[in-house]
């Protein structure tokens, strides 16, 4: 729909309004000026109807979100104490916003084992620990590289 389609319909729909809402029309003129923009308004709106059925279906074909089941948060829960335990921090460091670089490899190890070992998306695990996806896929990144050359040594 280009602009001047979207002035258009809000002029037609501004000057319906203002008539509904006790404006007299002076005479027979603007009766008839009024009959054409709901003419023009029906005809709009069964125009596009079928894109909108259109739209709505490909909406509702989409696969919803799947929510994290119990056995994943279980799951991710134990993998970070297992490496909290391992690497000697306490769950407030792990959560916190510090950057050290042993604090960033556990949490890295974490993001790359629960993305394994359970059946949570990235943003699912992005929000255990209060960050965004994109910071997921960089920590499994960079300790898959970590667990590459360790492997090469």
């Amino acid at each position: 729909m280009t602009r001047e389609m979207r002035v258009a319909a809000c002029r037609r729909s501004l000057a319906l309004l203002l008539i509904h809402h006790g404006a007299k029309p002076p005479g027979e003129e603007a009766r008839k000026a009024v009959a054409r923009l709901q003419r023009e308004m029906l005809a709009a709106r069964r125009r596009l109807q079928p894109a909108c059925e259109q739209a709505t279906a490909a909406i509702a074909a989409k696969p919803a979100r799947r929510a994290a089941t119990d056995e994943d948060l279980a799951r991710i829960r134990e993998i970070s104490g297992e490496v909290m335990l391992r690497c000697g921090f306490k769950e407030h460091e792990l959560f916190s916003r510090r950057q050290d670089r042993a604090l960033a490899r556990a949490r890295h190890e974490i993001m790359y084992r629960a993305a394994n070992e359970t059946s949570l998306s990235l943003p699912q695990i992005g929000r255990f620990f209060g960050r965004d996806h994109t910071t997921v896929l960089h920590g499994m990144r960079r300790h898959a590289e970590r667990i590459g050359a360790e492997a090469s040594l």
